[in-house]
């Protein structure tokens, strides 16, 4: 059973570790997480400009942090800014997301 957390106790924590997402020029929240409170995971967007082998590790950083401090895991969704253009993602939420970062 997951320990549920509010919305903005989530976007707190996770801006009060920005040391996790320091290669990300973006960081969004979206997904099942802004409806209810009845989520599984809390789904993570990050975009980076370049790439870098520390991505993984602050990746991983993050996860960690959602299971210890949230109780619950993150989906997250890493793409370079390229990639999001190619994509779409964030149009394709149609708006429905919040901007950590």
């Amino acid at each position: 059973m997951y320990l549920l957390k509010s919305l903005d106790s989530i976007i707190c924590l996770i801006k009060e570790n920005q040391n996790f997402l320091s290669l990300f020029t973006e960081v969004y929240i979206f997904g099942s997480v802004l409806n209810n409170s009845k989520y599984r995971d809390i789904d993570i967007l990050l975009i980076y400009e370049n790439v870098s082998p520390k991505l993984l590790s602050q990746k991983k950083k993050l996860e960690c942090l959602g299971k210890n401090k949230l109780g619950c895991s993150l989906d997250i969704t890493m793409l370079s800014c390229s990639e999001e253009k190619e994509v779409r993602f964030l149009e394709r939420l149609n708006s429905r997301y919040i901007k950590i970062k």
